[in-house]
């Protein structure tokens, strides 16, 4: 919603700590922690943050190729944007 509204820096507030409490309920190999990682990403995208985009895009790319395999269409998203 925050991202919709050009609110980056509030958007980037929510989905950390969606992060912090998704991490700490399902531990940090979880499909729904590699979502998260990759909508941060996606907003550090937004603000021309590149590395930092690159490192949640990567990170989120790990966490999908243990849990979803490398061939999920998840995963080679995630591979995709890291690559940018």
């Amino acid at each position: 919603m925050y991202a919709g509204k050009g609110d980056l820096e509030n958007a980037l507030c929510q989905f950390q700590k969606a992060l912090e409490i998704q991490t700490r309920v399902f531990g940090s190999d979880h499909p729904d922690v590699a979502d998260s990682k990759e909508n941060i990403g996606l907003v550090f995208q937004k603000m021309t943050k590149k590395s930092e985009a690159r490192q949640m895009f990567t990170e989120a790319a790990g966490i999908r190729r243990k849990v979803l395999g490398a061939d999920h269409p998840l995963t080679k998203k995630s591979e995709r944007l890291a690559a940018q």
